[in-house]
C-alpha cells in the first residue's frame, strides 16, 4: 500500500526512497524499516522500467490526489 499510494519507491539499485510527506506516526506504526537508502534487493530490467515510471508518475504525486491519504493506512482513533 505504501508503494501504491506513492509514499515509497525504489531506485534501480534497490535502495528505498521514502516520501518526505509520509507522517512519522504512520512510519512508526507500520512496523517496517523505512530508512532512506536501505537496500531492499535487486530488480530485473522490466522491474527497473516500471520503477522509473513509478518514480516519475506515482511517487509523491498520487497522495496529492487523494483527499485523505492517511485514512486507509491508520485507524480513525489514531488519526
Amino acid at each position: 500500500m505504501l508503494f501504491d499510494r506513492g509514499w515509497i519507491t525504489f531506485e534501480d539499485n534497490g535502495a528505498l526512497v521514502r516520501s518526505s510527506h509520509l507522517p512519522a506516526a504512520v512510519a512508526s506504526q507500520i512496523g517496517l524499516d523505512l530508512t532512506n537508502g536501505r537496500h531492499c534487493g535487486g530488480f530485473d530490467e522490466k522491474q527497473r522500467a516500471y520503477l522509473e515510471f513509478h518514480r516519475n508518475a506515482v511517487f509523491e504525486t498520487t497522495l496529492k490526489k487523494i483527499e485523505d491519504p492517511l485514512s486507509d493506512l491508520i485507524s480513525p482513533a489514531l488519526y
